[in-house]
């Protein structure tokens, strides 16, 4: 059971292969499909190569554009090749109105988004695909989150998603592999929460000396992200700098993933500072 702290034990060691057993697509086949090329990939996805698998689904979507189903099999035929890039465009490509095979795809892009450990982005996708209220991969959707906000720090929140899990799903294969990561203390493998620090950080993305340029900084940056200030500091040569920070993070493993995530292409030399 948790600690009164939200503590969670959890076995890393459970790759996204699991989850991708519960949440591979349920099509017995798809009607808008060329039938050989989509069995073709069904029958490789059955045997573990994935990479073929996915080439097969690409050759049929190439015949068959209209064709959802096999976009969603093709996605997560990437996912399970570690293609996460492939299978994130291949998702996003599913329009809204394909309906159930859209939700699978939102929650198959959550679950590569988290791969590569974008939490933030794969987490709106995730609670998007929750809020469409469909029970097909809810389950699914709800072991993702808790397992994100837990990397990112945010225990109550992580708390929260699996608590829906366990009620909402007591006997799906993602309660059981939750089950397992609380039962962890007795295989050694107690996961221990972030440190507790009065500490936030920050994400410095420019220096000037000249406080009227750290004011245009300033200015462009609030209308598009909360908490940018500036910051004054000394120089190695006593002379005042205006540094512009964005962010306000109660630890740093946060600060640096906003940073990577949503200023890296423009701000190639931003570092993480503690305030």
């Amino acid at each position: 059971m948790r600690s009164e702290q939200g503590l969670r034990f959890s076995v890393w060691s459970s790759s996204i292969a699991f989850i991708l057993a519960c949440c591979a697509p349920l099509f017995a086949e798809s009607p808008l499909s060329s039938q050989g090329l989509f069995k073709e990939g069904q029958r490789f996805y059955a045997m573990g190569d994935y990479a073929r698998a996915a080439a097969s689904f690409t050759r049929n979507v190439q015949e068959t554009p209209s064709d959802p189903g096999s976009l969603l099999w093709g996605g997560f035929s990437y996912m399970a090749a570690s293609q996460y890039d492939s299978a994130i465009a291949v998702f996003q490509s599913i329009p809204g109105a394909s309906g159930i095979v859209f939700l699978k795809a939102q929650v198959g892009l959550g679950m590569a988004l988290s791969a590569q450990r974008k939490y933030t982005e794969a987490n709106i996708r995730l609670i998007q695909a929750l809020s469409l209220n469909e029970t097909a991969f809810r389950s699914s959707g709800y072991y993702q989150l808790q397992k994100n906000f837990w990397e990112m720090g945010n225990i109550e929140k992580s708390d929260e998603y699996a608590g829906k899990l366990l009620l909402e799903f007591p006997h799906a294969l993602e309660t059981r592999l939750l089950a397992k990561e609380l039962s962890a203390p007795a295989q050694g493998l107690a996961r221990v929460p972030p440190a507790i620090t009065n500490a936030t950080f920050g994400v410095q993305v420019g220096a000037f000396g000249d406080r009227a340029n750290a004011k245009r900084l300033l200015a462009e940056l609030r209308v598009r992200y909360h908490h940018v200030e500036i910051r004054e500091k000394t120089g190695n040569d006593k002379k005042t700098v205006y540094a512009v920070v964005v962010g306000d993070f109660d630890v740093r493993e946060k600060a640096a993933q906003f940073a990577q995530e949503k200023l890296g292409e423009r701000f190639k030399a931003y570092i993480i500072i503690e305030k």
